[in-house]
């Protein structure tokens, strides 16, 4: 949604106060269900949330951008943290002014390896104190996250699925709660440290160097980092940026995974390669259930997910791809990855 030039005003005056350039402001194209961004100069770029849920103040928001950026952005692995621009009545949840990351759109599969040896030093970095690491830290990963899914999940019954992907959708968390109490025991501890959460590869842009770098922090916390993997190579994320929409095959995504594990010290590989094939069953339901929330969701007026809070253009876009991911045909294909006995995720497991 276009910003108005009393809301450009306002940046502009924020940064100025800052000593820095402000000039030109220059709004980018709205890629994101959950932000907008101003180029500013050469430097840097403002990003603005759309919205907020509605228990969190903006600060909170501000203060959790700092520590996620000033997290990876001293390891060179997103931008850097400048400041916060305070709220306004014309931007009511303010925003932060970040560094510029030159650099291009992933192509995939061309790019994996980068991707995977960003995710790799992401998970070798070392785990700080739970006192003082400043982020979301989940002590009981596996748990933390089939309580995100479970929590997703009340939405199935109201969600406009087929009754066969809502079948589908039910065994998996059939699965997924006998994993949590007992099938994990016998790959060891899951594997905890810093994760990028919900992600895709168009949160990234790559440098000159090839390196990538992540732009969107909205979700880093610690916890299961094994899904990362996941998240960055199913077929709902290669697919959900039109910038870097992908056609890949099982070869790709199987060289994904190996160029991870040769990226990670090896102190980190054998624990971690077990988790691999279960890290993406479960990223995979972990989007499936998100998209039936949001498919209910943002159809309530005032929810932080609500459609009027967004152009409408984006929200086809969202719209579309929503439905499409929990389609009986789509449902059936994810889980023949590790419903076949020599499917993509077995293949996976013998890396």
């Amino acid at each position: 949604m276009a910003l108005t030039e009393t809301q450009l005003e306002h940046i502009g005056t924020s940064v100025e106060a800052l000593g820095l350039n402000a000039e030109p402001l220059r709004p980018l194209r709205l890629r994101s269900l959950s932000h907008e961004h101003v180029r500013v100069s050469n430097f840097g770029v403002v990003r603005m949330p759309i919205t907020l849920p509605t228990d969190q103040h903006w600060t909170e928001w501000a203060d959790f951008q700092a520590r996620a950026y000033g997290t990876l952005g001293r390891a060179g692995l997103s931008p850097k943290f400048y400041a916060s621009i305070d709220s306004c009545p014309a931007l009511p949840f303010g925003g932060v002014l970040v560094s510029y990351a030159p650099g291009r759109l992933p192509r995939l599969p061309r790019d994996y390896p980068a991707l995977a040896r960003f995710l790799a030093k992401i998970h070798a970095l070392p785990v700080p104190p739970r006192d003082m690491c400043g982020l979301a830290y989940h002590s009981e990963p596996l748990l933390a996250v089939m309580q995100e899914v479970r929590d997703q999940a009340k939405y199935l019954s109201e969600a406009p699925i087929s009754e066969g992907t809502r079948k589908m959708l039910e065994a998996e968390l059939t699965w997924l709660d006998g994993f949590a109490q007992s099938g994990w025991v016998r790959m060891g501890a899951p594997p905890f440290g810093l994760t990028i959460g919900r992600a895709h590869s168009g949160d990234f842009v790559i440098k000159e160097d090839g390196e990538a770098v992540l732009l969107d922090v909205e979700n880093l916390h610690y916890g299961l980092s094994i899904l990362d993997v996941g998240a960055l190579s199913i077929y709902p994320a290669t697919v959900w940026d039109m910038g870097v929409k992908s056609d890949l095959v099982e070869a790709d995504i199987l060289d994904f995974n190996r160029h991870y594990l040769d990226a990670l010290p090896s102190s980190f590989r054998a624990h971690y390669a077990p988790w691999l094939a279960v890290g993406r069953r479960l990223a995979t339901l972990r989007l499936l259930t998100w998209c039936c929330l949001w498919l209910v969701r943002h159809r309530r007026p005032g929810d932080q997910w609500a459609a009027d809070k967004r152009p409408p253009g984006i929200m086809t876009h969202m719209l579309t791809q929503a439905q499409h991911f929990v389609s009986e045909p789509v449902v059936s294909a994810l889980r023949s990855e590790w419903m076949r006995r020599d499917g993509l995720c077995a293949q996976i497991d013998r890396l």
